[in-house]
């Protein structure tokens, strides 16, 4: 993976990296460490981190950085895992805005969008990996020790009303079900799209499964995983019987850093989706 970035000299070429945003210093670490990550698997080009939101830096201060460091071919990938309105529509918007803004005639600043994490192979073989943590870390008290065909998995979406993005998330969920000895899975969202959190887990406590496993599709922390927490607590909090889990969101692995750094460079995994 080490050349897998390397298309053109680091004095022309960047990876401009554009992150959500959050409020959660949490967040913002684990964020500026995927990015550490990257730039650590492409030392051939230079690599910026920013924000669509809520965070510093902006994305027009972020094309600023690259284009006073020389780059003019700058490859975008959003560190997002749907496809809606904000990769659809926001960040092209501010990409071309800040080119604009920074007086560049056409054709001086070459930007080129990237496709977004989504199903690649890399985010499900991490996923699978952050519930085989949750399940391990419980098992290894012998009485705590619960079946696959005893588990009920909840895999937990941030949410949109963008029916391709939706889409996306189900194959996801279909990725996660393909191993024979997968526990049932249940999807759910934390806002504007069915069924939500909520609902499912309660259906979940009244369903008959010995263990829950609550897995939050997230790439960093932030509000939306101290509110997932919290309904999770109460719920367990309400039914002591079944054993309740919270897998650790994705955060910045090298998996997924070395998914950005393929996304990048035009090397796709089978199960990727192209913008």
């Amino acid at each position: 993976m080490a050349d897998s970035c390397n298309n053109t000299s680091r004095t022309n070429s960047g990876l401009l990296l554009i992150g959500h945003g959050t409020r959660d210093p949490r967040g913002l670490a684990e964020a500026r460490l995927l990015a550490n990550k990257v730039q650590a698997i492409c030392p051939d080009v230079i690599v910026e981190l920013c924000f669509l939101e809520m965070a510093t830096p902006d994305i027009a201060a972020g094309v600023e950085r690259l284009v006073h460091a020389g780059v003019r071919k700058i490859r975008v990938v959003p560190l997002m895992l749907l496809a809606a309105g904000h990769v659809k529509q926001d960040i092209p918007a501010a990409v071309e805005a800040a080119t604009h803004g920074l007086g560049s005639a056409p054709g001086d600043i070459e930007i080129e969008f990237r496709p977004l994490l989504g199903c690649h192979d890399h985010v499900v073989t991490w996923s699978e990996q952050r519930y085989g943590e949750a399940v391990g870390n419980a098992d290894e008290v012998p009485a705590n020790r619960v079946s696959a065909k005893d588990t009920l998995l909840v895999l937990v979406a941030r949410g949109n009303r963008d029916a391709e993005a939706q889409e996306d998330w189900l194959e996801f969920v279909e990725n996660r079900r393909r191993p024979s000895d997968s526990p049932t899975i249940k999807p759910a969202y934390l806002a504007m799209a069915d069924p939500r959190l909520d609902e499912v887990l309660a259906n979940a406590a009244t369903g008959g499964h010995r263990r829950i496993v609550i897995q939050p599709h997230l790439l960093f922390a932030g509000q939306l995983l101290t509110r997932l927490q919290s309904q999770v607590s109460t719920f367990a909090s309400s039914h002591p019987r079944q054993q309740w889990l919270v897998a650790q969101h994705l955060g910045p692995s090298q998996l997924l850093a070395e998914a950005v750094a393929r996304l990048a460079s035009n090397r796709q995994c089978h199960n990727s989706r192209t913008s």
